[in-house]
């Protein structure tokens, strides 16, 4: 395994990325060849709202500024019940060609603006097929339609949206794990195999993992993959971050800092674990506790134990796939590390010398352009204040796979 090349800081000067807090808000993607930032202020003694949308290409070679604009207190968009500023991106691949889907909200109301490589508009009224979109934290292509996963989840059942194809309304979608009570919501959908996978969160037992394929009379069947946390129980209580990795899905499961409660519980806790699924349902244990389970003992293949063997206990920070390599964030006391793999059994996490002076990493997220990876980190500096650091490298290929995708994006802890 090679090291990885030089990355560089291709965050945009003078940009809202570089200040967090209630009142700002930004999103990155990748669109048309080019890396996309998206940004949100709002000014409360003006009673306004700064939008702007910027892009690069070649992983952040010189950026360009495709929308500035400023929106005052007589604006009459759709009503905003939020008290802090948000903003997020969602690509519309029902139609062609693709469109870019920027949705900003502050308390002076929501506005929304699309388009496709040629550029954006502003719409006070938005496009009703995009309402199902709008309201789903993720949205999964499957079986000719997307699904997508509602960000009010109260629980596990009715969490989940369906459209069959460009053009057709959304409706409600029967989830995984009604039959469970301790199910609280469910936490990822990754498209594998030609099958939905979906992760419930189970903070009793343990995360449940649920495959869900079609059956004769076109309605979603659900079969129950894994249980009890991969019988580690409550110390893996959901999914936070899946990927698909050649022939094999890998899940990192544990149990987010939040939900560590009663402290005593979970004094063994030791960190998250590294699973891989094939396509037969059957899973090995690639980082983690050994342990005897229903299907024979499991040791992980890597050798390394929770948290990728850290004695510090390593805190996940993300999980994406770039060019055939799998790649994972963790966050420890000596900083920040950027895991490698090709094959979930190999590692190699030296720290980064262009990370040493971040004081603490909170998320990792990677986007593919090409050969180009591209991180978008939020940090905490040291003097408690948050902003969004954009990095590029470029990445040849390790093996045979051409195709580079986003894996779903770390919980919220």
């Amino acid at each position: 395994m090679t090291a990885l090349p030089p990355l560089r800081n291709i965050t945009p000067a003078h940009s809202a990325l570089r200040h967090g807090g209630d009142h700002t808000a930004h999103a990155v993607t990748v669109f048309g060849g080019r890396v996309v930032v998206a940004e949100l202020v709002h000014e409360r003694s003006s009673r306004s709202d700064h939008r702007r949308i910027a892009a690069a290409p070649n992983g952040g070679d010189g950026w360009v500024t495709l929308l500035s604009d400023r929106l005052d207190a007589e604006y009459r968009g759709p009503p905003s019940p939020v008290v802090k500023s948000a903003l997020r991106f969602t690509l519309d691949s029902t139609g062609d060609p693709e469109r870019l889907v920027a949705q900003f909200s502050s308390p002076l109301g929501s506005s929304v603006l699309w388009g496709d490589e040629r550029g954006l508009e502003s719409h006070t009224e938005p496009d009703p097929h995009l309402e199902g979109w709008l309201q789903c934290a993720q949205v999964v292509p499957w079986g000719g339609g997307f699904v997508g996963l509602r960000e009010q989840t109260a629980g596990a059942g009715g969490t989940l949206l369906h459209s069959s194809g460009p053009g057709a309304p959304w409706e409600p979608m029967s989830g995984p794990g009604d039959d469970d009570p301790h199910n609280q919501s469910i936490g990822t959908l990754v498209d594998f195999n030609g099958a939905l996978y979906a992760g419930t969160v189970n903070g009793a037992d343990g995360f449940q993992l649920w495959r869900c394929e079609v059956d004769t009379n076109n309605e979603p069947r659900w079969q129950r993959v894994l249980s009890r946390g991969a019988h580690r129980f409550g110390h893996n209580q959901r999914v936070l971050a899946a990927a698909v990795l050649g022939e094999a899905l890998v899940l990192v499961v544990g149990t987010p800092p939040m939900a560590r409660a009663p402290r005593a519980k979970y004094d063994s806790y030791g960190g998250f674990e590294l699973l891989r699924v094939d396509g037969n349902d059957g899973w090995e244990l690639l980082a983690g506790t050994p342990r005897f389970t229903p299907a024979g003992l499991r040791v992980p293949l890597s050798g390394l134990g929770p948290a990728m063997g850290q004695s510090r206990r390593a805190e996940f920070r993300g999980l994406m796939v770039h060019r055939g390599r799998l790649m994972l964030g963790t966050q420890d006391t000596e900083g920040f590390r950027l895991w490698t793999t090709v094959d979930g059994e190999t590692w190699t996490g030296p720290p980064l010398s262009e990370f040493a002076g971040l004081y603490q990493v909170d998320e990792c997220r990677g986007l593919s352009l090409g050969a180009h990876l591209i991180l978008a980190l939020r940090v905490t500096n040291v003097d408690g204040s948050r902003e969004t650091q954009l990095w590029s490298t470029s990445l040849g290929a390790e093996t045979d796979c051409d195709d580079a995708v986003e894996a779903s994006a770390p919980v919220e802890t």
